[in-house]
């Protein structure tokens, strides 16, 4: 089923209550209906099936990479990243997703998640990090929030509010536009962050991984201040997000440091020494 026209059968079924004035319907409309999309109060496209969600992300990543990143060109460095975050997501509660984990070119310390298991994160941010525990924690906080689906919970709504109704046959590349800049530029909600804070942790531990590596990312954000990193404007502080990971392991320092990950070595070696 295409989803080329993704937001088509929401506005539809907001023009059916409408009232009396008519209106012209494209014909993908039923498939889409068929295909079994329910509205939600406030356009709430977190029930998209995951064949949906997986061809939104797709048409996402293209626009992404041709429009707003270069992806790096060193294999092996991808390879890595990838491998890691395939550990991770293998642990996640959507296992079956075509993750992928893609390095960009960027001096900017970020990372950011899409949909459909589409995971981007810059140079910059791996030549932030000083071991592979705490990139798992960076690409496990990414996995959890589409575990949650939190960009398709807030999308129907952004895209009324910047594309307005002025048609039903709505344009899909604007819609992916607008995808696109809700993922880079608009931050989730305080709860949304939170929440991919908790579900990275539980994805690292159950992947082995040494959650402190989650923790320590979150100090080390807070030294930075809002000197020059966009996105840490936008989110909660990063000391209350350390406190509140700390908490969900009830403070436990053995807890902490169980699992691997945290040999800052051979992190340099196998990443730092590539960028």
């Amino acid at each position: 089923m295409s989803l080329r026209r993704p937001i088509i059968a929401a506005i539809a079924a907001l023009a059916l209550t409408a009232g009396p004035a008519q209106a012209q319907f494209d014909p993908r409309l039923l498939n889409l209906l068929r295909g079994g999309i329910q509205l939600f109060q406030g356009l709430n496209f977190s029930n998209l099936n995951p064949n949906q969600e997986v061809q939104l992300g797709r048409q996402m990543n293209q626009q992404m990479l041709s429009q707003r990143f270069r992806p790096n060109r060193d294999r092996i460095l991808a390879a890595y990243v990838n491998d890691v975050g395939q550990r991770l997501a293998a642990e996640s509660d959507r296992p079956d997703l075509p993750w992928q984990f893609q390095v960009v070119d960027s001096r900017e310390i970020n990372a950011f998640a899409t949909m459909g298991g589409y995971v981007y994160i810059t140079t910059g941010m791996l030549g932030f990090l000083s071991n592979e525990a705490e990139l798992a924690g960076v690409l496990a906080h990414e996995i959890g929030h589409i575990e949650g689906r939190h960009l398709p919970q807030r999308l129907g709504q952004s895209y009324l509010q910047q594309a307005g109704l002025s048609a039903l046959g709505v344009d899909s590349d604007r819609f992916t536009q607008v995808a696109v800049d809700l993922a880079l530029n608009r931050p989730n909600s305080r709860s949304a962050e939170f929440d991919a804070d908790a579900r990275g942790l539980r994805i690292m531990e159950r992947a082995g991984y040494a959650p402190a590596g989650l923790i320590s990312v979150m100090h080390k954000l807070a030294g930075l201040g809002n000197n020059g990193i966009t996105f840490l404007s936008t989110h909660p502080d990063s000391r209350e997000r350390a406190r509140a990971l700390t908490a969900q392991l009830n403070g436990d320092r053995n807890r902490m440091n169980q699992g691997f990950g945290l040999d800052d070595w051979t992190y340099r070696q196998q990443v730092l020494a590539r960028l």
